[in-house]
């Protein structure tokens, strides 16, 4: 029995999350997918499946059905509870037991909102499930979660949901999985030249270095503060180093030096311009231009699309592949370059 999963990604980017799962791998069947979420078959076990950096959440599917009404959730709640067969059972007591898991909850999602169902219901249920995966009950604070996850369409699953210890991520900087998935954009190659120069505190810089092959990662910020975080969390990685510098002037990058840039500038929302932020932008991607070798590639988030469509209409520089992507609920862009 090949398993199959249900795994939400950053909205916008399901091709793109489509394209990092077949690289992972090559025989994974991909089922249909919505803005931010992607039923698929693979052979990767759960444990591989729970670390892909491009999920936000990953569930193993242990059934599924189409609902043409989705008005009666009780109904739609027993019957994939009942669907459940004695694979997809055995699957979910190794998993168990492979993880050393002793307690567990239900969750009931309707469309990403959690919903209630009746005590009675929830008890039975509860008690079927503790004696046949051999685990116990524990409501606030369980070892593992099994999610009943409705959708609008009517698809509708049953599933145990993989949870994942998340790295502590710093104030406002961006999920490890849309870091993951700009570097992947990026096309990446082991004899690679990276910089980020609005780098923060390196959540694009850790990513490059923990996931991809690279020759020498730079990165620079005009944030002091920043910088000496993303200096601290990539020491243990070779060829690595973080500068304090401005990404409009960059002094300390010769011209044609750099294969790949993948950055975050400012996106004018959080903080203020000091200066015309359609300046900013034009000098930006201007001085990027300047540091790139010829088919050099650029990877650029930001939510200042105006600003930035702008500055590729004056520099007469079309980018090869946008996407419309929600970074936190905001409306952004992310644009991909290749220097001719």
């Amino acid at each position: 029995m090949t398993p199959e999963y249900l795994s939400a990604f950053p909205p916008g980017l399901g091709d793109v999350v489509g394209r990092a799962l077949i690289e992972k791998d090559p025989d994974a069947s991909l089922g249909r997918y919505d803005g931010s979420v992607i039923f698929f078959s693979s052979r990767l076990s759960p444990e591989q499946v729970q670390n892909l950096p491009f999920f936000q959440n990953a569930f193993l599917v242990l059934s599924r059905q189409q609902f043409s009404d989705t008005s009666n959730l009780p109904r739609i709640v027993e019957s994939l509870f009942n669907n459940i067969d004695r694979e997809s059972t055995l699957m979910a007591r190794q998993i168990i037991r492979f993880f050393g898991w002793r307690s567990f909850r239900f969750r009931v999602s309707e469309e990403g909102e959690l919903r209630p169902i009746s005590p009675k219901q929830m008890n039975r249920l509860e008690r079927v499930t503790s004696k046949s995966l051999g685990v116990q009950v524990n409501r606030s604070k369980p070892d593992f979660e099994i999610w009943f996850l409705i959708r609008r369409s009517g698809e509708s699953y049953y599933g145990l949901r993989l949870t994942n210890d998340r790295e502590k991520r710093e104030r406002g900087e961006l999920s490890r999985e849309i870091s993951y998935l700009l570097n992947f954009i990026s096309q990446p190659k082991p004899q690679d030249v990276f910089l980020d120069p609005f780098a923060g505190s390196g959540a694009i810089l850790l990513s490059r270095a923990k996931h991809f092959a690279y020759k020498e990662i730079i990165g620079m910020d005009i944030d002091p503060k920043g910088v000496e975080v993303a200096k601290r969390r990539l020491r243990k990685f070779p060829g690595t180093r973080v500068m304090r510098g401005d990404a409009l002037q960059m002094k300390e990058i010769r011209g044609e030096s750099v294969d790949v840039i993948v950055t975050d500038p400012p996106w004018g929302i959080f903080k203020k311009f000091k200066s015309d932020p359609r300046k900013f932008y034009y000098e930006m991607l201007r001085e990027m231009r300047r540091v790139l070798r010829s088919k050099g590639r650029l990877v650029i988030l930001t939510a200042a699309r105006d600003e930035m469509e702008e500055a590729i209409e004056n520099l007469e520089w079309l980018p090869n592949e946008t996407f419309d992507i929600l970074v936190s609920g905001r409306k952004a862009g992310v644009y991909y370059f290749i220097k001719p």
